[in-house]
């Protein structure tokens, strides 16, 4: 058991030594905190590397998606671009109806 253990943290240290540090970059562009990343400076800003956990770990994504990370003096700045191939399949539920129905945000059944 402790030959397996041994294995599965040589393999997760392994793993992490292969990726690189992603390095946040600095910008000198104002970025208005208005909820639509459409500045110029979002263009020059480095899409931050993901990696899929589900549905197949490491497989290819199954959706296009961007996140941008920045910084500058005052502020740390973060946009996501979501994309989805079947926006009509997209379904809303209202928070509070949700909330009954799922335990781990107080709801379910008692």
């Amino acid at each position: 058991m402790k030959f397996i253990t041994l294995l599965a943290v040589l393999a997760c240290v392994l793993q992490a030594q292969q990726r690189k540090p992603f390095i946040v970059p600095r910008i000198s562009e104002p970025i208005r905190l208005d909820g639509i990343p459409n500045e110029s400076a979002w263009q020059s800003i480095p899409p931050v590397p993901l990696t899929q956990i589900y549905p197949a770990h490491r497989g290819p994504f199954t959706e296009r998606r961007e996140i941008r990370i920045a910084y500058d003096d005052r502020y740390i700045y973060a946009a996501a671009w979501c994309y989805d191939s079947r926006p009509s399949q997209i379904r809303a539920s209202s928070p509070e109806r949700s909330a009954h129905r799922h335990p781990c945000r107080g709801g379910g059944k008692k």
